[in-house]
């Protein structure tokens, strides 16, 4: 703890689906959709939850196997239905507002997400979020997958900070091993889709967003 006392931290970029929104009923949505059209077996809604945030393809390969054109398939499938129904249940998570107000003037914000930047524009700018984040990093953008840390550093770029002075929010592994890979500090939030699963002991958590800003400012 005493490292992360001495760091001064600027800047903070959260995940998208399960840290600052909830969006778990949409995404299942185009999920039954892709199934269904395909003629598969749907997998519980409990199995598919945590596989949100992953590339949309390796979302459903432990379900259709490793034929990439029936993988391109799906993902086409569930975009089709996602896109005319990504906002249809999706809602802020209870607090983020708050804490997203609370921290806007004292550290530079950005979002780093799997979900293709223009639908996640189009969540934030359909909460009227726009205002608090300086980047947003979509999956579209040309850049590696997470937990690869491109997209990470692309924001820790777009941002003009070092990486001692970032701190990456997420729900999942796959977020923490990212933020790993982009050599950031992380914080990982039990509210949302994804599971530490015990791997991970040392790493910091939170029960509720009012407990991320807590957290950061003893980071400060």
């Amino acid at each position: 703890m005493k490292e992360l006392i001495t760091n001064k931290i600027k800047g903070i970029v959260f995940d998208l689906d399960g840290t600052l929104i909830d969006s778990k009923n949409d995404i299942l949505s185009a999920f039954s959709y892709a199934f269904e059209n395909l003629k598969a077996k749907k997998p519980p809604d409990e199995v598919l939850i945590h596989t949100i945030g992953a590339r949309l393809e390796e979302c459903f390969k432990p379900f259709l196997g490793d034929d990439e054109n029936l993988l391109k398939e799906a993902a086409r499938l569930f975009r089709i239905h996602y896109e005319s129904h990504f906002l249809d249940k999706t809602k802020p998570f209870e607090g983020v507002e708050d804490l997203l107000k609370e921290l806007k003037d004292r550290f530079s914000l950005a979002v780093v997400t799997m979900k293709k930047g223009y639908y996640a524009r189009k969540v934030i700018n359909n909460f009227g979020w726009d205002k608090y984040f300086k980047c947003i990093v979509g999956a579209e953008e040309g850049l590696k997958a997470k937990p690869d840390p491109e997209m990470l550093n692309k924001a820790v770029s777009n941002l003009a900070l070092k990486k001692e002075e970032i701190v990456y929010v997420g729900d999942t592994v796959v977020d923490l091993m990212t933020a790993k890979n982009c050599g950031v500090k992380f914080i990982y939030v039990k509210w949302g889709y994804g599971s530490l699963d015990g791997a991970f002991e040392n790493t910091l958590t939170t029960n509720t967003p009012s407990e991320v800003a807590s957290l950061i400012k003893k980071m400060v």
